[in-house]
């Protein structure tokens, strides 16, 4: 048994060290040299699996590890890969199996984790700094107890942009406008929401859209205003119908194999813990709010249509959505999680949260 142990970890390095060659992975925060008397610091893979242009990265994620390597007294280093060692909805899984050992994820693609999912109910929130910081409170004060990230280590989690609808040839101005289009939606709740509208979900990941929409499969897309025009949707979509608040909010997770993450020293846990968590969720949501400022303006330069939803309109959406908050609050009540009052504490914290000067929302 000790032997296929051995085997087995033998065979997840070779497999590890494979994938990050044929990625041609390179060295971005190399820590000082180790001197003779200091052990060889912890090399960790970070996997990215979105163009390491996204705002998300440069802006927030890509300077949280450079910190806590800096700060990690020597004890660690990280390489990312220059191509993703797997597709979106793997991310957890090469976690899992040592074949990195850090790596971001939308939670939708974990099945036993649907808690953080409650920003799919419609109209939550209309800032994603507010959005962002209030999940991570929730995450803490609700759900952690579930333990839904069991065997990982959560290290900081928030939200995508508000998802709004974008077409390609006419725009949504009612429900009945939905009817007829095919549009890309996020698995999930995001595609029982379009199906329950009487639209045609096209299921697919978020990096998917660009191939979808510029080869004719679909006749729009839902997503947030950011990955959209980082993935080139400027050039094909034309019309976008804005939700106060939004349709949903996608949640993106940081994650570390929990037992990796225990095994560091104690200087490398500080370092990838102290400003992570609702800090960086924080952070990111910042990046993503300014992202969306940019992308509208994008998508008006390259000659999209914006349409406000009208008041009778989202309140008929809200009307046939009601489904997606009863539900999720039937799963929460299934993790022994109170889901009424996470939803009530989340949408305080969300009123509450006032953002630093010249940090606010601006259209």
């Amino acid at each position: 048994m000790k032997n296929e142990r051995k085997i087995v970890q033998t065979n997840k390095q070779a497999i590890r060290k494979t994938l990050i060659c044929l990625a041609g992975a390179v060295v971005v925060a190399p820590t000082l040299a180790a001197t003779p008397a200091m052990a060889e610091p912890k090399e960790l893979i970070f996997n990215v699996f979105f163009p390491q242009r996204a705002p998300i990265w440069g802006g927030a994620l890509k300077p949280w590890y450079e910190q806590a390597v800096a700060n990690s007294n020597g004890t660690i280093k990280v390489k990312v890969p220059t191509a993703s060692l797997a597709p979106a909805p793997r991310q957890f899984d090469i976690v899992q199996d040592g074949v990195a050992d850090i790596t971001i994820s939308a939670t939708l693609f974990r099945r036993q984790i649907v808690l953080p999912n409650m920003t799919f109910v419609p109209f939550l929130a209309r800032q994603t700094y507010a959005a962002s910081n209030a999940l991570w409170a929730t995450h803490e004060k609700f759900f952690a107890a579930a333990n839904e990230f069991k065997g990982f280590k959560l290290l900081s989690i928030w939200n995508l942009g508000a998802s709004q609808v974008q077409t390609i040839s006419r725009p949504v101005n009612s429900i009945a406008d939905l009817k007829s289009l095919k549009i890309r939606t996020s698995p999930g709740v995001e595609t029982a929401m379009l199906k329950a509208l009487g639209g045609t979900p096209i299921p697919a990941p978020g990096v998917k859209m660009f191939e979808l929409v510029n080869g004719g499969v679909v006749d729009g897309n839902m997503s947030a205003l950011g990955p959209a025009m980082t993935l080139g949707l400027p050039a094909k979509i034309k019309h976008i119908t804005e939700f106060s608040g939004g349709l949903n909010r996608v949640t993106f997770s940081l994650i570390m194999e929990a037992k990796s993450f225990a095994g560091l020293p104690a200087d490398a846990r500080r370092a990838l813990t102290a400003h992570a968590g609702g800090e960086l969720g924080t952070k990111l949501g910042f990046v993503e709010e300014a992202v969306t400022r940019r992308a509208r303006m994008v998508f008006k330069q390259a000659g999209a249509t914006f349409t406000d939803a009208s008041p009778e309109f989202q309140a008929a959406m809200a009307k046939s959505l009601q489904f997606v908050e009863q539900d999720w609050i039937k799963q929460a009540a299934k993790k022994g999680v109170d889901g009424k009052a996470a939803l009530a504490f989340y949408r305080q914290r969300v009123a509450a949260f006032k953002p630093p000067p010249g940090k606010g929302m601006k259209k």
